[in-house]
């Protein structure tokens, strides 16, 4: 009985490890508040409720997050 509630465990913990690490994607959004306008660079995606998506993807870097900003007519 034991076996099996120890096997089963493992297993199931073996599963959700990978997913975990699937979520954690570290990245930079540039992200708009709604009430503002303003836009900055998060680290956070944006939740569509308090700020926007102002760009359309992930950055690698804070640095290159910001270029993007500068760029982006919804940040002018």
């Amino acid at each position: 009985m034991i076996k099996n509630i120890l096997g089963t465990s493992l297993v199931l913990a073996a599963f959700s490890v990978s997913s975990f690490a699937a979520t954690a994607t570290p990245g930079f959004y540039v992200s708009q508040d709604v009430k503002t306008h303003k836009c900055s660079v998060t680290d956070k995606a944006p939740d569509g409720k308090m700020a926007m998506d102002a760009g359309t993807k992930m950055y690698d870097s804070q640095a290159n997050a910001e270029k993007a900003m500068a760029n982006l007519a919804a940040c002018k």
